[in-house]
């Protein structure tokens, strides 16, 4: 998941080679047209869905008696932040 977000955020930053010495030198945005940034917010979703995933897991495999813990806590509003971005990204696109 790290490495899709790198890839993500290497190919947002990316910029085309100069081409034409001599021209305007235009860059090319990888999230320019809406077909774009429906794509990425999609792969946004499915990283979160992830990440969601698998704090979901930390929170089944943990004993009982930790389950009043701050960090347990911590880790159910984490799950709730994620749904809450979730629904906001999926209505958007």
């Amino acid at each position: 998941m790290a490495g899709e977000l790198s890839r993500f955020m290497a190919e947002y930053g990316a910029k085309p080679p100069n081409q034409d010495i001599g021209r305007k030198k235009t860059e090319v945005n990888p999230v320019s047209t809406k077909k774009k940034r429906g794509k990425t917010v999609r792969g946004l979703i499915d990283m979160l869905e992830q990440v969601k995933a698998a704090e979901e897991r930390a929170m089944e495999n943990t004993p009982e008696n930790f389950r009043e813990s701050e960090n347990f806590e911590a880790s159910e509003e984490r799950v709730s932040s994620i749904d809450e971005a979730l629904d906001i990204l999926e209505r958007l696109y």
